[in-house]
């Protein structure tokens, strides 16, 4: 017997979701067929002739008619139209959903048109969920861990691990939402340790994202390394003005030099290599002393440090906002060459790619 859920006063359609496959029994969700057909094109299709048949209504239970959905997902199902019945109070809408969860629904949304009909409401809860992201308010070292969930005792949150934030960053991705796919995929390859090849592993991932966000992500993080290490390597240079005679400029410049030892020690106790945001972390700490040691004033010539600078030296700390930025991943037509056949995409993603130039992305 399956599992019922009513949604609606006006019952006239049952929406049997799920199969013996994917869990031991199917849900029964007692709905609205006129708030279906508001919210999706494809329901309204089903249930007008001539595809009632076709889709196999039927008028068991009285007048409740039946539509068996098999292969789509029960919790999902009932996120959404819990979301299109104002049901506001039940349970399943009052907290952010799992990665998972979140994935479902927005695969959902793409496959009966919810978008229109979900759009400010799910963008609510991609924004909702990023607050649990690791590198939120910089989540402790300790916490970055590569599976499972983290809890923060400082905040006293629970962080997401990283197959939550890639099944964010899928579900946005099919949302065609460029900054929060943006922001999830950023913190997916600043706490993922290992090959970027595992996010394509999971059948529902890679049957939303595509290759080469596995290759794109990889070779993003790899290059932000390698930039970081370059421009440190540059500001340790003889000729560099950071070599400045009075004690600040010998301190940052050591603070440079043991950044760079830190750097190459990728060692770790369980076996992995450093994440990205360990790096992150350490950078945020530096440009703090570069900050403070540009602000003041130099013992031997009386001048901030800033003011004896050249023209195209900028600061550590906007250097590494740079390098953010070229390191975030934009729903663009690179990424999005398996999805070309959507309407209107090449001119949303050109769009977006414009929106990235020019304003880039908030990504901590």
């Amino acid at each position: 017997m399956a599992d019922q859920t009513t949604f609606s006063p006006d019952l006239d359609l049952a929406l049997i979701v799920g199969s013996e496959k994917t869990r031991p029994e199917k849900e029964r969700i007692l709905v609205s067929s006129v708030v279906l057909r508001l919210a999706s094109p494809v329901f309204a299709a089903m249930l007008s002739p001539p595809w009632k048949e076709s889709q196999g209504l039927s008028t068991k239970n009285g007048s409740i008619k039946e539509i068996e959905l098999p292969e789509d997902d029960a919790t999902a199902m009932r996120f959404i139209c819990a979301i299109l019945h104002h049901q506001n109070n039940d349970k399943i809408v009052k907290e952010v959903p799992s990665g998972r969860t979140f994935l479902h629904v927005a695969v959902l949304t793409d496959k009966y048109d919810f978008y229109r009909a979900l759009k400010f409401v799910l963008v609510s809860f991609l924004k909702a969920a990023s607050h649990a992201s690791p590198l939120k308010d910089r989540a402790p070292r300790s916490e970055l861990r590569n599976v499972g969930f983290a809890t923060d005792d400082l905040h006293k949150r629970q962080l997401l691990a990283w197959p939550d934030l890639l099944d964010f960053a899928a579900a946005a991705y099919l949302l065609n939402d460029c900054e929060w796919f943006s922001k999830f995929a950023f913190d997916l390859m600043a706490i993922h340790r290992g090959s970027s090849a595992e996010f394509l592993l999971d059948d529902l991932v890679s049957s939303v994202l595509p290759p080469r966000f596995a290759v794109l992500l990889g070779e993003r993080a790899l290059q932000f390394r390698l930039n970081v290490l370059k421009d440190i390597q540059e500001r340790l240079k003889s000729d560099s003005e950071y070599h400045s005679p009075c004690p600040a400029g010998e301190f940052i410049t050591q603070a440079f030099e043991d950044f760079v030892v830190k750097f190459h020690d990728t060692s770790t106790d369980d076996g992995f290599c450093k994440p990205l945001a360990s790096l992150l972390y350490d950078l945020e700490d530096l440009a703090g002393e570069d900050r403070s040691f540009l602000a003041e004033n130099c013992e031997i010539d009386e001048k901030r440090h800033e003011d004896s600078f050249f023209a195209d030296l900028c600061s550590l700390e906007t250097e590494v906002e740079f390098l953010k930025k070229r390191a975030v991943l934009c729903i663009n037509l690179s990424l999005a060459e398996s999805r070309a056949w959507l309407p209107g995409l090449r001119v949303r993603d050109e769009q977006q790619q414009e929106y990235i130039d020019r304003k880039g992305i908030d990504l901590m």
